[in-house]
This record gives C-alpha cells, structure tokens and sequence, in this order.
C-alpha cells in the first residue's frame, strides 16, 4: 500500500514536489517499525536506503573505547542516511532507535532519480546535514569542556592522594577527595579483608555498608555499579592494581539530586585507579618502616614491586614484545611496563629512578602511576612526559629524578613516536644489513625541572628489524675482574643475536652473555631490558 503523498508532503525535503512527483515517490517508498533499541543500520554497511522519520528517536552511533558514542540525536522530521546513497561509500556510523521508531524507507534508485531531478532537494539535504553538525559541534565543544573540568580535577585530587605515605591519611583522603570529585553527600572506602574474605569500612560512612549494595556488587563483578535506592544513589567502583583487588571506593547523592550517570561512573574509576596506587604506596612506605622486621618486610616489598612488572608480554600482531627485570637489591628503582592505548596503538616504558633501596623503589612506584595516568588522558608523549614530570618534580625535592623512555607504537603503521629524557639511548638493529643506530636522547630526566619542554622523535620500523632498549645497570655491570660489561660488547650482541624479530630470543642472549661476564660477582646495579621486535614478512 503506497504512503499517504500528504505524509511525504509534511516533509521539508519535498516541498518543492509536484503532485504527481508525490504520487510517484509514494508509491516506492515503504513505512517501517523498530522497536526501541533495535539498530536501522550498521557502521560499515552498504547504504541502500534513505531514511524520514515520522515519529520517536533515533541515535547516530560510532564505536569508541568506552563502547560507542551518540554522535547526534534524530527526532520527527528529520531524516538521516543520505550521504553514503550520493557518495557511494559505506555507512560512517550506525544508526539504532533510541524508542520506538515509525520511518519512510526511500530506495536508493528512487533518492537518487528525486535529486537528480530535484535539485532544490539537495539543496534542502545539505541545509539539515550542516545544522546537524553544528549542534553536534556545540555537543561535542560542551562534553569537553567538562571533560577537561573533571580531568583537572582529578590530577588535583590523585596528585593530593599520592603525597601522603600514611595508610590511614591516604584512606581518608581518598573518602574525601572522592566526594567532592563527584559532588556526592557521602563517600567511603572499603578494603579486602583476605583472611576474612569481606569488605572492612575505613572510617565512617552515614548511608554506605561495605557488603551490601552497589559496593558489594563493584567488589563481586569487578566493575563500576550505578544503583538507585530510596536512600538515593549509590555510585561504587573496585579499586584495583594488576588484576588484584584492594577493595571498593563507593559515594552516595541523597534523594531529590541529580542521579549518577556513566560519565560519573568513569571519573570514579579512573580516581579508584590512582587510589589503588595511593593505598598501594602507602603500604610500601609503611613496610619500609617498620625496624623491627625489615628482612620480611624488603621480601614483600619485592613482591609487591614485581606485582607491578607486566606480567607477561601483550601479543600485538606483527611483533614480538619481552622484558626483564633483575633487581640488584630486595627493592629496585627500574622498571618496564606495557599498556595498551587508543587506536591500536600501545605504550612502552623503561626507566631508571636515581638512588638505590627504599626510597627509589618508593618514587619508581610513584612514578609510574604517574606517567601511567598521564599517558591515559595524553595525545602524544610528550604531551604525556610533561605531564607526569610537573608531577614528578613536585615530588623530588630531595634531588630524585627518573630517566625514561616512554615511546608510543602504531601497530597498524610499524610507527614509534618517542622521547627519550635522559635514558641510555636503545639500539635499533635494522633488517638485513644488522646495523646498528641509536635512539638519541630528546631531553633531560624527569625531576629535574617542573618547566621542562619535550620534544618526540619518530622511526619507520621494517620487518625483521630488532630494537632493544636498557638500563645503565647492564653496560656497567661488573666482572671479577672489575672490568665492565661495555657498549661495545652490548652492540656485538644485539647486531647478532637473535633471529629477525625474535624479541625473546635477544634478550635471552644478552641475559646470558651478562651471566657469564660477571660470574659470581655480586650486581651493584638493577638491571631491566626491553626488545621489540618486528616479525619478518612472510616468504613467498
């Protein structure tokens, strides 16, 4: 049955209609039903129809990193769906009933015949489409506008956590800073209790219980939980360091108020994060000072710092990714570290703190919570390098400062942005010849100036091509001779070693050519390395 030609007339596109053009189009054009939430088209899909809505909403969607994102809502009378009918391109973002929805599906050839005729109808598709991007312009400028607001506060907040070294004035900063970072009436910290397998309460809460509720489900699942209540609304996110569970940072907004929303369950995640690092840190400081059971205690701490070494190396294709690390001592100021980023894009790490024991263990650990928030809301390493180094300096009043690579790799592209501040420059073997260069140093340590600027350097790497990246606790380590280990043994061993891409394979190598150097020489020095390798093309 065709549609009604005074619907289609009810549309601004075909105002400009004759009547018996009406009459024609009606008789192509088709109403369709969605229930809410069903998806009227895929990103991606072959566009083959043009879309009117004659009543509820519709949402333009585009996949994100936090699921997807509604690029722009559609309400009776708009229309959507023509840009990829004129170019020929497929669908640049999806498009779901937001309720349920009453449409006119116009077929391509018919949108097609109607503005090749009907050029006023274009001109009426390229008015609606610029005033849709304006509004999601204005959208978009407002979200970030108040994303950089809740950003702000949360360097504000993690940066006032990570000072206090006192377990207790951690917890109830943590409670604290939480409340105001999510304007909520009350808020609390729960601890793992492991012997007892329960959330223990730190300090006071009027409207929160540690096992129940949206703290007991964020503990049980592992993830943020909105829950409404007539005691209002819970908002609870897990606290949590390499996969182990610390407990659950939980606040509450009384009835009548604003209710939590998605954004205010990441921000809460995001600060349980640096939380983690905080509680974390503060059980580090407390261990190293306890005198009466420091053997112990430096054995633990050990623990806990290996805890923050990757456990294993991501699989990225393409590549081949290992580290190692050997502390000289129970505590170790180096470390690596590997995170995934946007993009398929994934950030690298090795860096050295200066001093040795406790308190280098202590400013890596705070370090690299640092430079790992920082990363997380950076566009570039530099960006992310200046950042944690305001942090950083802010910290080292003692004269502590950190070298560091921190380098960012495109696996699509082969493309590694870095800078290097400070850090012993890593070798690049390229594919074929096996010669060497250098990634040169781009800037001075974190630490030494809050004012520093820094700038990125990028390299093209090839299959088969070999980069290896280290600390200065390798090139001196010492033989019983007291001679040193060497560049240029270092160089030997990388220009050779190791099939084309086979990151293992290098570091193992130089592992144990650094054994048989120093025998059974007692390490002065940590000592933690890095290969990245590109896998070979395939053979023909």
């Amino acid at each position: 049955m065709p549609v009604d030609t005074r619907v289609l007339a009810g549309f601004p596109f075909f105002r400009s209609l004759q009547e018996e053009e009406l009459t024609t189009l009606a008789a192509q054009v088709a109403e369709v039903s969605f229930p809410a939430a069903a998806r009227i088209f895929g990103d991606g899909d072959a566009g083959d129809s043009f879309y009117l809505i004659e009543a509820g909403t519709v949402e333009i969607c585009k996949p994100s990193v936090d699921g997807e994102a509604v690029l722009n809502v559609l309400h009776k009378g708009d229309s959507f769906g023509e840009m990829s009918l004129l170019d020929g391109q497929p669908r640049s973002a999806a498009a779901k009933a937001a309720t349920a929805v009453r449409l006119l599906e116009v077929p391509k050839t018919a949108f097609l015949s109607l503005v090749q005729h009907n050029p006023l109808i274009l001109y009426e598709t390229a008015l609606q489409s610029d005033q849709r991007l304006r509004e999601r312009d204005h959208q978009w400028i407002v979200e970030l506008e108040v994303r950089n607001r809740h950003l702000q506060r949360l360097y504000d907040t993690s940066l006032d956590i990570t000072r206090r070294l006192d377990l207790g004035e951690a917890l109830a900063a943590i409670a604290d800073r939480s409340k105001e970072l999510l304007s909520a009436d009350d808020g609390c910290v729960c601890l793992y209790d492991t012997a007892r397998d329960i959330l223990v309460l730190d300090g006071a809460a009027r409207t929160i219980s540690p096992n129940a509720g949206a703290t007991r489900e964020a503990f049980l699942s592992n993830q943020t939980v909105i829950l409404s209540h007539v005691g209002g609304t819970e908002l609870a996110a897990p606290i949590l360091l390499e996969g182990r569970v610390l407990g659950v940072l939980t606040v509450n907004r009384p009835p009548g108020s604003t209710p939590f929303g998605n954004d205010d369950a990441r921000l809460l995640l995001l600060f349980a994060n640096q939380a983690a690092i905080a509680i974390e840190n503060a059980r580090l400081y407390a261990v190293a000072e306890e005198k009466g059971r420091i053997d112990g205690e430096l054995s633990a701490a050990r623990q806990l710092q290996q805890g923050l070494m990757p456990k294993r190396a991501p699989r990225i294709p393409g590549f081949q990714l290992a580290g190692l690390w050997r502390p000289a001592r129970e505590m170790s100021g180096d470390w690596y570290d590997f995170f995934p980023l946007p993009n398929r894009q994934w950030g690298i790490v090795i860096a050295d703190v200066s001093g040795k024991g406790a308190p280098a263990a202590l400013f890596m650990a705070l370090s690299r919570s640092i430079l790992r928030a920082a990363a997380a809301i950076s566009n570039s390493p530099e960006d992310a390098m200046e950042r944690a180094n305001r942090l950083i300096s802010a910290d080292s009043g003692d004269g502590t400062f950190v070298t560091a690579l921190f380098g960012i790799l495109n696996a699509r592209s082969r493309r590694l942005v870095y800078v290097n501040a400070g850090h012993n420059p890593p070798l690049w073997r390229r594919a074929g010849t096996n010669e060497l260069e250098y990634l040169t140093r781009t800037a001075l340590p974190l630490g030494i100036d809050e004012n520093l600027r820094f700038r990125a350097r990028s390299i093209e790497l090839q299959p088969g091509d070999m980069l290896y990246l280290y600390t200065d606790g390798v090139t001196e380590a010492v033989a019983m001779d007291e001679s040193m280990f060497g560049v240029e043994r270092l160089e030997a061993i990388v220009a050779s070693a190791g099939r084309p891409g086979e990151a293992r394979e290098l570091l193992r190598a130089v592992d144990r050519e650094l054994r048989r150097f120093t025998g059974s020489h007692v390490p002065f020095d940590d000592i933690t390395m890095v290969a990245l390798g590109v896998k070979p093309a395939p053979g023909p």
